[in-house]
C-alpha cells in the first residue's frame, strides 16, 4: 500500500492488528520518506540560518540534505534503543549545526513513531533516565530563544515538547 501525505491537520497515529501489519507500514513509511522531495526552498533558508541545533519532529532528512556540503551533524532519537547509542551525536561539540530528528529517522524503521505503543515508549525513554544526549540537553539549557515552525501551541503534544525542550 502506498502512503499518502496527510491532509489538513491530520496527525493521527495508527492502530495495528498485528506486528506484521506494523512492519509493512514501517517499510511503506520508510519508502515514502525516502522518495520525498522538498516542494520549496524553505529548507535551504532554514539551513542558511546559523542555528547550532535544529530539532525536527519529522523522520525525514530534507532539512539535513539542505545543508548540502556545508559542515553539519545529523542524528535522531531512537525510542527503542535510547538516545545515547548514536556515537555521531556523542561526538557533536556544538561547533557545527546539528539536525536532530526527535521522532526517529526513516532509515531506521523501528525508530519512527507510528502507534500509541511507540508514543508511550518515546515518552518513557525521552523523559526517563536515558533522555536526550547530554550535549543536546546542555545546548537546550543555554538556549535563549526557540523558533517553532508549523506548530499549534494549543495541542497537548506541543506542550509536552515545550516542557521537554525547556527542562
Amino acid at each position: 500500500k502506498k502512503l499518502k501525505r496527510p491532509t489538513g491537520n491530520s496527525r493521527a497515529l495508527f492502530l495495528f492488528k498485528n506486528p506484521t501489519s506494523k512492519t509493512e507500514v514501517q517499510r511503506s513509511a520508510s519508502q515514502y520518506y525516502h522518495n520525498l522531495k522538498p516542494k520549496d526552498s524553505v529548507f535551504k533558508e532554514i539551513a542558511g540560518i546559523p542555528f547550532p541545533l535544529v530539532i525536527s519532529v519529522n523522520p525525514d532528512n530534507l532539512l539535513a540534505k539542505a545543508y548540502g556540503e556545508a559542515p553539519h551533524f545529523e542524528g535522531y532519537f531512537n525510542h527503542h534503543a535510547g538516545s545515547n547509542d548514536n556515537q555521531k551525536i556523542l561526538d557533536w561539540s556544538g561547533q557545527t549545526p546539528l539536525v536532530y530528528n526527535l521522532c526517529g529517522q526513516f532509515e531506521e524503521d523501528a525508530s519512527m513513531l507510528l502507534d500509541y505503543d511507540d508514543l508511550f515508549s518515546f515518552m518513557k525513554t525521552v523523559l526517563g533516565p536515558v533522555g536526550l544526549p547530554d550535549n543536546v540537553r546542555s545546548r537546550l539549557r543555554v538556549a535563549k530563544s526557540f523558533l517553532f515552525i508549523g506548530f499549534q501551541f494549543d495541542k497537548w503534544y506541543t506542550q509536552l515538547l515545550l516542557r521537554l525542550l525547556n527542562d
